[in-house]
């Protein structure tokens, strides 16, 4: 990147002797897209300064003219500070250094650099280049102003940054060995030089896939690059291509364990090509479109098993873009690959008992239908807490046994009772102490129960009843109000309390005996009621049946009198009939007497 020139002295130095000599040249730098790394324009100089001479006695000097600013790799520390002069320069100088003391120095002026707006519809964005590459702004131009409307058609999503966005050509990303980076705080993408699409969509998809989907580096820049190859190789261009990591590799390490920008290189080069290895297999595993419900999931922050509530895993890691990919996404694959690129080993076997744990709530999930799963059940293995998951699944099955037996009740006295416990079931949250609290909906199924085995037991002694009393009441379910276990309590203890009144009724007939009561029975309406009574309890009306009988006790009680006055009545009857009938024979003695001739 420079040359080494000899400069003869014009006299011999003896010990003791010195001289100076000053050289100055231009830094003219290398033209765009040499290999030379140096750039020097009306915008831009990168280069690096170094000095010459005995070690502890290099002095370096480095002026910042005005409206320049060093970029944030340049590293000044330990250098003293000039005042502005006149034209506004100001000197950065450190002395003592050693000859192989070099700073590799950035300074821009952005004002310099020559600004073209895009037409990209809905987006503000514009694209500023060096004053001495318009070739690269023509390239960038057409990539960017292509690229932004392919990759959110790609996304399914439209372009996310608000407000204005620039693409500005630099070489700082080059010299820290990137080809571009995006900056999601000033709402930029720095891109090298490079005739290159390939970094330009790959820096756009960052305004998509960034920090604010998800902590893990390695799946912002699998998927960044995934995108970025899918519109190469739409262009028509050949595409590049991962390959697969070997465990071999020196550099060779979990996904997420790969550092920030700034790491060693060979870190860098395998975590680049890992993480693009193993987002193009998942995505070739479940397609682009299912791919963009991950990434819209991980956006939004929802639960991977429910999409319509908010997420509950504390961190937006690993853990949590797996669940995305394998609930949310369908990948059959994710588990052999997070397990071979993206884990260590004890993570490796966490994923193994948390595919036991899914395996498990998706079977309590069936069992549980039609209710839904308990929230609570849901929230833990999202959390990945396995244990508690076990547990859950374990008092949740308790909880269906109770349901079962309340559905037996249901079946034997013909009512169902409303969802609350469904809805409790549902609804059972993840308790502070572990597990999931299914408190509340064992204890409305239990309250139920109670009323269900009462209601069981209250038919059981109608049915009972019932064929005593001569009559059958209608079933429970074609009774109007019965909407409950406590409902139906109450319409079987009024049937209950209808046949008791008439089974009494007619054993206190039956105890009424003696010729009196016999024939005081003989005409009474009391047997009539007990009818219409009976036929009041087959049309559900209760109330009749206990109105119909109200006085029966006293006519009962009345009988033996009844019958003892009709004795009376009918003895007066025959005394009379009988007298009538003597008069009546004496009277036709009499006229028989005479009516004998005397002799």
């Amino acid at each position: 990147a420079f040359s080494t020139y000899r400069f003869p002295l014009g006299t011999q130095l003896f010990s003791g002797q010195s001289t100076t000599l000053r050289v100055t040249y231009d830094h003219l730098g290398a033209p765009p897209r040499d290999p030379v790394p140096w750039r020097v324009n009306e915008a831009y100089a990168g280069f690096v300064a170094l000095g010459l001479g005995d070690d502890g006695q290099v002095t370096l000097r480095i002026s910042q003219p005005f409206g320049y600013e060093f970029d944030e790799f340049t590293d000044l520390t330990g250098f003293d500070v000039s005042a502005p002069d006149e034209s506004g320069t100001v000197v950065y100088t450190r002395a003592g250094l050693n000859e192989d003391a070099r700073i590799t120095v950035g300074l821009a002026d952005d004002d310099r650099l020559v600004s073209r707006p895009l037409a990209v519809e809905g987006v503000d964005i514009a694209l500023r280049s060096w004053p001495d590459d318009p070739e690269w702004a023509d390239f960038a131009a057409a990539r960017v102003e292509a690229g932004i409307p392919a990759l959110a058609d790609l996304i399914g999503s439209a372009w996310p940054v608000e407000g204005s966005f620039g693409v500005r050509q630099t070489v700082e990303p080059n010299l820290r060995g990137y080809a571009g980076w995006f900056d999601a705080q000033s709402s930029e993408i720095a891109v090298g030089e490079a005739l290159d699409a390939d970094t330009i969509y790959h820096e756009l998809s960052h305004a998509w896939f960034n920090g604010r989907m998800s902590t893990e580096r390695w799946l912002i820049e699998g998927l960044a690059q995934v995108y970025a190859a899918e519109l190469v190789g739409r262009d028509g261009a050949e595409a590049r291509l991962p390959t697969e990591p070997g465990t071999d590799d020196p550099a060779a390490i979990p996904l997420t364990d790969w550092g920030g920008v700034g790491s060693e290189r060979a870190a860098e080069e395998f975590g680049y090509n890992a993480s693009f290895w193993v987002l193009a297999a998942l995505v070739d595993d479940i397609g682009f479109d299912r791919t963009d419900e991950v990434v819209d999931s991980l956006r939004n922050d929802v639960s991977p098993y429910d999409t319509t509530a908010p997420g509950e895993r504390p961190e937006q890691d690993w853990k949590r873009v797996y669940d995305m990919f394998v609930e949310v996404g369908g990948a059959s694959r994710a588990g052999d690959l997070f397990e071979a690129s993206v884990v260590g080993a004890d993570d490796g076997a966490l994923i193994d008992r948390r595919g036991q744990a899914a395996t498990d709530v998706a079977d309590l999930a069936e069992r549980s239908s039609p209710w839904d799963l308990p929230v609570g059940v849901r929230n833990r293995l999202e959390r990945w807490e396995i244990d508690d998951v076990d547990d859950a699944v374990v008092a949740a099955d308790g909880v269906l046994e109770q349901r079962a037996t309340l559905e037996s009740i249901e079946e034997s006295v013909g009512v169902d009772e409303p969802e609350r416990a469904a809805e409790a079931y549902a609804a059972a949250a993840m308790n502070p102490s572990g597990g999931v609290d299914f408190a509340e909906v064992a204890s409305i199924l239990g309250q139920t129960i109670e009323f269900g085995d009462q209601l069981d037991e209250r038919l059981s002694r109608v049915d009972a009843l019932a064929e005593t009393a001569g009559t059958t009441p209608p079933g429970l379910s074609t009774v109007d109000g019965v909407d409950d276990f406590a409902s139906g309590l109450d319409a079987a203890n009024e049937q209950l309390a209808a046949l008791e009144r008439i089974v009494d009724v007619e054993e206190q007939l039956d105890a009424a005996s003696g010729l009196t009561a016999t024939i005081g029975r003989w005409g009474s309406s009391i047997d009539g009621d007990l009818d219409e009574a009976r036929a009041h309890v087959e049309q559900g009306d209760n109330d009749a049946v206990i109105t119909t009988l109200e006085s029966a006790d006293e006519r009962i009680d009345d009988l033996a009198a009844t019958g003892a006055l009709r004795l009376v009545v009918v003895a007066a009857v025959l005394l009379v009939i009988v007298a009538a009938a003597v008069l009546i024979r004496r009277r036709n003695r009499q006229r028989e007497t005479s009516a004998v001739p005397a002799t």
